[in-house]
């Protein structure tokens, strides 16, 4: 299935101080619930180096040197597409910006490559001033939630 809406986020890594805050937060006409401080965040679990070259090896998928990428598939007749951009500091990827459409099955197989332990995944939705894990935002644009469905690494 492809995802309802078009997103544009920002992955980044949460620190084990993250907490959700209790106010919800409307996005995309679904509440979300949200984390507490912005000072909770901290780099993804994966060098710039390491990252470029597992990108690198998916099929379809073409990433520059400067961190910039895209990727894309079909699925049901129809062209989805995730591209975006690597954001580091001194070795450590910092945040991937990230925007497109995609299957639930791509998401998931992007995303895991970023942080060890899933359950530290969160979206930075820059526009907006929120922060949220990224089990929400899954459950809003494919009705999924991956923590569920598995067992949580």
């Amino acid at each position: 299935m492809l995802s309802r809406y078009r997103f544009f986020l920002q992955l980044q890594c949460s620190s084990n101080l993250a907490t959700l805050e209790h106010q919800p937060f409307d996005w995309n006409g679904e509440s979300i619930r949200t984390l507490n401080s912005l000072r909770s965040l901290e780099p993804l679990d994966v060098s710039f180096e390491d990252l470029v070259a597992k990108l690198a090896g998916f099929p379809r998928m073409f990433v520059e040197m400067d961190g910039s990428f895209v990727w894309r598939g079909e699925f049901d007749n129809h062209v989805w597409q995730i591209d975006g951009l690597i954001h580091d500091q001194s070795g450590n990827v910092q945040y991937v910006e990230v925007k497109g459409t995609a299957t639930w099955d791509a998401w998931v197989e992007f995303s895991n490559l970023l942080v060890e332990q899933r359950d530290r995944l969160v979206v930075n939705l820059v526009d907006r001033g929120v922060v949220t894990w990224v089990s929400e935002i899954e459950r809003i644009l494919w009705g999924r939630d991956l923590q569920n469905e598995s067992t949580r690494v």
